[in-house]
């Protein structure tokens, strides 16, 4: 067996084992706002920084993004929670990336080069148009925010057009996340009602996005 598919089978082998891991055992019991919150408070002035580190690996284990959000604005509130939950999830989101590209990348390569010109096209693609790909998707999540992740990782854009577009594009899902956490406890209040509008809101913008492109392409 070559290297470039070993590298890629160890990778899938990781994720199997730890869904295994997750689904037979009580770890899940703990992915749930008030669980996680509790953990991370305990640990007192650390525990935004215990937050971005429980947030970056989470992204990394492929963890519920909006789960790990909203317990940082219930811990924190709703401004603090989303400046720890933006760098760990910029942090995660990178993590998983440079470990695709590290153990799936050859994999990518050789198959395109054998098998599929789609794939090549694919990759050159992302690889001239890679921030605006990123934002978009960051921004309308068509694909899911961890398998975004690692897909990137295997294809050839550039580190700093991920990282970038990442970073810009979460931030308003996140901050309406991060509202909706720190309103949890009082959603019939005004605020918590404008949590749930903002939420809404948020549901809309992939399809208010994809009008607004087709009028431009019209």
């Amino acid at each position: 067996m070559d290297k470039a598919k070993l590298k890629f089978i160890l990778l899938i082998t990781f994720f199997t084992m730890f869904v295994i891991l997750f689904t037979f055992t009580g770890l899940k019991e703990y992915v749930n706002p008030f669980a996680l919150r509790d953990i991370v408070m305990r640990f007192g002035l650390l525990a935004p920084l215990i937050y971005i580190l429980l947030y970056a690996v989470g992204t990394m284990l492929a963890l519920p993004g909006s789960i790990l959000t909203i317990a940082g604005g219930l811990a924190f509130g709703a401004f603090l929670g989303a400046i720890c939950t933006i760098i760990g999830a910029t942090l995660g989101a990178t993590g998983s990336f440079f470990l695709a590209r590290r153990f799936g990348r050859d994999f990518v390569e050789r198959y395109e080069r054998s098998q599929s010109q789609l794939v090549r096209r694919i990759d050159n693609g992302i690889s001239t148009s890679g921030l605006q790909t990123i934002l978009a998707l960051r921004l309308i999540p068509v694909v899911p925010f961890n398998v975004l992740n690692y897909v990137s990782g295997l294809t050839k854009i550039h580190t700093f057009d991920y990282v970038l577009g990442t970073f810009i594009g979460i931030i308003p899902g996140t901050f309406a996340y991060s509202f909706f956490g720190a309103n949890l406890l009082d959603l019939l209040s005004w605020r918590g009602l404008l949590a749930l509008l903002l939420l809404a809101a948020l549901s809309f913008l992939p399809k208010i996005l994809r009008k607004k492109n087709k009028l431009l392409r019209g």
